[in-house]
């Protein structure tokens, strides 16, 4: 019964199947998958509650620095799939590099 539903979403296909199946080369939404579906019921619930609509982000989490063809790939999906299913795209979280290269060495 949220009012605000934060969903971090690694940049990738294979975590992207967990709100939409789409087509083999990933420019068509077929429908709605797992955990859309679950989100699906629960603004359902809240509706027959009387409630105000769960206010849904998908944070795009580790996102590296560089400019690459599946970057822009995940981020035109997203786009179309926050239309069709009704969340918010925030801008997510950048990978600290610096982090991961410094935790071999640490100790």
């Amino acid at each position: 019964m949220a009012d605000t539903l934060v969903t971090p979403l690694n940049d990738s296909f294979v975590d992207f199947d967990l709100l939409a199946r789409i087509d083999t080369d990933g420019e068509r939404i077929l429908g709605p998958s797992v955990y859309a579906e679950m989100v699906w019921s629960a603004r359902q619930l809240r509706a027959q509650a009387g409630l105000a609509p769960i206010d849904w982000i998908v944070l795009r989490n580790r996102l590296g620095s560089q400019a690459m063809v599946n970057k822009q790939r995940m981020e035109a999906a997203l786009a179309r799939l926050a239309k069709r299913i009704g969340f918010r795209v925030g801008p997510g979280f950048s990978e600290r590099v610096v982090f991961r290269e410094l935790f071999p060495r640490a100790g």
